[in-house]
């Protein structure tokens, strides 16, 4: 599909609506309280950073078996409510248990922080989702360095000051999802009848991968780039973001979604050689690659989410869940500690199993040609740029045809699926409704818009 679009470039695509940078406090608080904690929050047999991880993979798996039947998450208010109440009460109880001690409180501070850390992160990206691909690299990005700053800025309050940032990064979190929610438009926000899809399996599985070597190495990473690392996060994000502003017009996503996997294999090739580079080379980019990793695929999911119409916290979902493969890694590396090994056996023992992976991940990565060959929505092969311009004026120019003929909220939706050439039956399938149905709906469609054939509607949106 082609959109006729006008030769010079639209500066507005790289702004950035403050409301979708809500992830960026979110980030903060799990950074300033778990990931990397300013203050020792007890727990009871595991850290309170895996408790975490254990509540939060636990959510995503609620939602990955509910989703269908909750999406859209935005229309149901006591979802971000549910969300804010329980980082708020994760930050009380986790402040209270550092301060006296205690390890039952202190756990129960960090399940309840997972759980709502999960249920925010689902209703971002379901906002998220509705931007264009420029916008949502865009946005991920910067809000990645703010987080990044504002723990920075957490670490050197004192305990009053930084009591206060705990309560209020949460707040502000959910607050701006709430904008964010109510600034898009009511045609493009997420419906609870959505298309037949496919979960992109090769994707998760990639993901998984990546993760349970990341966990498997996770612990024996030099200061600065393992677990929760801020500054790597910062570094890479900004990277992103620079990227995607200043190049947008030249990169194409589906061609640099081999990036973060090619950094990844590197950096476990780097392993066997630490003794002579040293740790920090191999932890670096190991920690990079997943960072750009994990922005990659929320990009590429969101995107997916956009075009296909299936709502993104269903296709997002499995990926948080992949967090149980980090958890994983690290419960396998511990296990071989456990056996009594030497330094060195164990070292070998790792090396092994991540020669293995690599070698998995390679073949995934050269498998194909393409990641999304098999799936609903093929990405656009134009730049980064050229596609979110053509995302987004072929919206607005739904939206306008369709306030124009005083479409009903169906035949807007029906309207939108043509312009992306789907056939009558393909539609009657996504939407669950008789192929009749939607005859009928085309041909009012056809009448308020004064149009008698599929060419003279293209025409009509500027579909090529």
């Amino acid at each position: 599909m082609d959109l006729k679009l006008p030769a010079t470039p639209d500066p507005a695509l790289r702004s950035i609506p403050f409301a979708f940078l809500g992830v960026g406090f979110a980030r903060a608080w799990v950074a300033l309280l778990f990931a990397n904690p300013v203050v020792a929050v007890p727990s009871v047999g595991m850290s309170s950073h895996m408790m975490f991880d254990a509540a939060y993979v636990a959510v995503a798996l609620v939602a990955m078996a509910l989703g269908r039947r909750l999406v859209p998450l935005g229309g149901h208010p006591a979802l971000g409510a549910g969300a804010l109440g329980l980082m708020l009460a994760s930050t009380a109880l986790a402040l209270g248990a550092a301060g006296e001690g205690l390890a039952p409180v202190g756990a129960a501070a960090s399940a309840l922080g997972g759980a709502g850390f999960l249920l925010f992160s689902l209703l971002n990206v379901e906002a998220c989702a509705t931007l264009s691909t420029l916008r949502v690299v865009l946005c991920f990005s910067a809000a990645y360095v703010l987080g990044g700053f504002l723990a920075f800025l957490g670490n050197g309050m004192a305990p009053l000051q930084l009591a206060v940032l705990l309560a209020v990064l949460p707040a502000v979190a959910c607050a701006c999802v709430r904008a964010a929610f109510r600034s898009i438009p009511e045609a493009e926000r997420p419906h609870r009848v959505f298309p037949r899809f496919s979960y992109p399996w090769k994707l998760y599985a990639l993901m998984a991968l990546y993760s349970f070597a990341y966990g498997l190495r996770q612990m024996q990473m030099t200061a600065g780039a393992g677990r929760g690392s801020t500054y790597v996060t910062v570094l890479v994000s900004g990277a992103v973001f620079l990227s995607a502003w200043f190049f947008a017009d030249r990169v194409a996503l589906i061609k640099v979604s081999r990036a973060p996997m090619l950094f990844m294999i590197c950096g476990f090739l780097l392993v066997p050689a630490q003794s002579v580079l040293g740790n920090a080379v191999s932890s670096y980019l190991i920690s990079a690659s997943y960072t750009l990793m994990h922005v990659f695929m929320l990009v590429l999911l969101c995107s997916m989410a956009r075009k296909s119409g299936v709502p993104a916290p269903v296709l997002v979902a499995p990926l948080y869940a992949a967090q149980l493969l980090t958890m994983a890694g690290v419960a396998v590396d511990e296990g071989l500690g456990a056996l009594g090994m030497s330094a060195v056996a164990q070292s070998t023992a790792s090396a092994v199993i991540v020669a293995v992976l690599v070698a998995l991940i390679t073949l995934l990565l050269l498998s194909e040609r393409r990641w999304d060959s098999h799936w609903t929505v093929a990405l656009d092969d134009g730049s980064l740029e050229e596609a979110s311009r053509r995302e987004e004026a072929l919206a607005e120019r739904c939206a306008e045809v369709s306030a124009a003929s005083g479409l009903s909220p169906r035949e807007d939706e029906i309207l939108r699926l043509l312009a992306q050439k789907r056939t009558m039956a393909a539609i009657a399938r996504d939407l669950y409704i008789a192929e009749g149905t939607v005859k009928a709906h085309v041909r009012h469609i056809y009448e308020k818009t004064g149009i008698n054939t599929r060419k003279e509607l293209y025409e009509l949106l500027g579909v090529d």
